[in-house]
């Protein structure tokens, strides 16, 4: 009889072991329902809850290892700065994020292995709300030892009941799992492992995914484990080693893809789609399923229909050859917003490969061979303003549908108006003010582009008229003005008149400028070496300081180097001169001066030598002028009649 009733009684033990647990799981484990929230207590007594919410929370604990769940009931969990925190108490306060969400809920989650030394230890939750009336909000301690079951139900030995997992989707890197259960109590978590690998983790929430190592055979053994250790039977899901794809060229929602990294120094990601324009893209990469920090944007502009980003071996942690990388390319299509994704999830949404993997191994590849076709032409400047007369240099690059220029294409220059002119080289000008556009086609092609000039009047009042220079003793006043011979005279006036006299008076030193100051001098932004553009002469009788008629410089053009409208420019030269109080001034002076403009009238000076009438009627005249100092871009022709000009 006796060994009759051992025999049963381990017989039932058996039957008992066999409809609650598969096996028996070594964990601490403790959950919380409806539980009141305080204004933040960060280790005092608590004052009065918060009305109206509450905190529910479950945490489990294998090895060193916590996993941690809440659920607000209420208000919304603050920004996606704020996450609920597992607050550990002992020795000291340590903060355990759970920085992961469940989307369209309240609730979070999140893993720890930084496991105190004391056992129990005293926890707490953390929560911040937004909109509550106290948005920083702490649990009342509770005392967690993290290798008992906290929160076992009396003569609860049902165990839950565990449906067969879902296999949502799987590539080489990845499996995504939907698995549901039901317990007596319905609360349980779900424990997944494989032994080969050493894997184990829990999971609050019916969805999953697990990282997987590419190549690697995977056995997961499944359980749902209620509060109380009650284990279900186990499930399993096996997956064969699912190998890289190694994909290098395919097709995602109609835009083309290339990858190449055979040089083990960079990964070249190139994207092409010739109906949509690229108005903005991005690229972000993970390596072995690690996130590469940032992401990467190509220099594409409107208008381009491909692109490409490379990446050089140290912009990558964790390069090495053979390591997985994951490619999502992101964009918003110009004029179109696709939005979204090009590569959801990293899959390839249309095409022969639809629905495999974006995946790719470093260290193999395929040559990419760019085509040299030229598909579009740029034209520099865009847009320009110039005066009248006055010539502007446009360029142009032939360009392929990736971007890279084409030398040496052969292109034709146009413009839209009888007004206008442009040269062979790109050289534009008018003397006619208006808006004009220049055209620049590749040639034999219809691959145009264009760019518009303004050209506006050009004024032929100097800025610089009796202009204030100096301060104090050595102020005085500067004219720049062109004689109608083409000479422009720098003449220096007294800032007093009254004060000159005799042996003090205010006139130019040295001539003003040196002779390496005056060949810096630019026109046109090109300096004046060698007096190519004009030479320098002075007034004054004497080349001895302290000469009262040294009050004026002249540059002479050259003859055919001058324009109306060129831009001589000075640029922070020492200006020496005298004044009846400052025998010996220098500032540094700074101007910017129109050729062709001058102060007031220009100064009458004897250069025609012979004038011829022709025609006169109501409404025209014609005349010819004959000079004899060379021919400059400038004249003036009075025209009188009964004393009016």
């Amino acid at each position: 009889m006796k060994r009759k009733s051992l025999l049963f009684t381990f017989v039932s033990f058996l039957v008992l072991f066999g409809m609650n647990s598969s096996f028996a799981i070594d964990h601490g484990s403790i959950k919380g329902t409806g539980v009141a929230l305080y204004p933040q207590r960060n280790g005092v007594a608590p004052g009065t809850a918060v009305d109206g919410v509450t905190l529910d929370f479950k945490v489990v604990t294998i090895g060193t290892n916590t996993w941690a769940w809440t659920n607000i009931s209420a208000y919304t969990i603050g920004g996606d700065d704020w996450a609920s925190q597992l607050r550990w108490w002992q020795p000291g306060k340590t903060e355990n994020n759970l920085t992961s969400r469940v989307a369209g809920t309240q609730q979070t989650y999140g893993k720890t292995s930084n496991l105190p030394t004391e056992n129990p230890v005293t926890i707490t939750f953390f929560q911040f709300l937004e909109g509550a009336p106290e948005g920083f909000t702490e649990t009342d301690d509770f005392t967690y030892n993290y290798t008992a079951k906290n929160s076992a139900v009396d003569n609860d030995v049902t165990a839950p009941v565990l449906a067969e997992p879902v296999i949502v989707s799987q590539d080489a890197t990845s499996i995504s799992l939907t698995l549901s259960a039901t317990d007596d109590s319905d609360d349980y978590f779900y424990y997944i492992s494989d032994a080969a690998s050493g894997l184990e983790m829990v999971s609050f929430i019916n969805n999953i995914t697990i990282s997987l190592v590419a190549g690697q055979s995977y056995t997961f053994s499944i359980v749902a484990i209620d509060f109380s250790g009650n284990t279900s039977v186990a499930k399993t899901v096996s997956i064969g080693a699912a190998e890289i794809t190694n994909i290098v060229e395919g097709v995602a929602r109609d835009v083309k893809f290339k990858l190449d990294s055979r040089s083990l120094e960079e990964l070249v990601i190139y994207v092409e789609n010739s109906d949509y324009l690229f108005g903005d893209a991005f690229v972000k990469l993970e390596i072995n399923g690690v996130p590469v920090a940032g992401e990467k944007k190509p220099t594409i502009t409107n208008g381009t229909h491909a692109y490409r980003v490379i990446y050089s071996k140290n912009e990558i942690p964790g390069w090495e050859e053979n390591a997985i990388l994951k490619i999502n390319l992101g964009y918003v299509g110009y004029p179109i917003d696709w939005g979204g994704y090009v590569l959801e999830n990293g899959t390839i949404t249309s095409g022969e490969n639809t629905g495999k993997p974006i995946l790719h191994k470093i260290g193999t590849g395929t040559d990419i061979v760019y085509s040299t076709e030229i598909v579009s032409v740029d034209i520099t400047p865009k847009t320009a303003t110039i005066t009248e007369g006055k010539i502007i240099q446009f360029t142009a690059v032939a360009k392929t549908l990736v971007g890279d220029p084409v030398p040496d294409t052969p292109i034709t220059w146009s413009v839209d108006s009888e007004n206008a002119s442009i040269s062979e080289s790109g050289e534009f000008t008018s003397s006619v003010v208006g808006v004009y556009t220049v055209t620049v086609m590749i040639t034999g092609t219809n691959i145009t582009n264009t760019a518009s000039v303004t050209v506006e009047e050009l004024s032929l009042v100097s800025a610089y008229c009796n202009f204030p220079i100096g301060t104090g003793n050595s102020a005085a006043k500067i004219s720049f003005s062109t004689r109608r011979d083409g000479r422009v005279v720098i003449e220096i006036t007294p800032n007093d008149p009254e004060a000159e006299t005799e042996t003090n008076y205010t006139a130019f030193r040295n001539f003003g400028w040196a002779n390496d100051i005056v060949t810096a001098i630019t026109v046109n932004g090109d300096a004046n070496t060698a007096n190519k553009y004009f030479t320098r002469t002075h007034n004054g009788a004497s080349n001895e300081n302290h000469d009262i008629t040294r009050t004026k410089l002249i540059l002479t053009p050259v003859e055919g180097m001058m324009n109306t409208g060129d831009v001589i420019y000075i640029n922070n030269a020492i200006l020496e001169y005298e004044t009846p109080l400052d025998a010996n001034a220098y500032p540094n002076i700074t101007f910017s001066f129109i050729y062709g403009s001058y102060c007031g009238e220009q100064e009458t000076l004897p250069v025609v030598t012979s004038l011829t009438e022709g025609t006169v009627n109501s409404t025209d005249a014609s005349v010819t002028v004959t000079v004899t100092q060379g021919t400059y871009a400038l004249a003036t022709v009075n025209f009188t009649e009964d004393d009016a000009k």
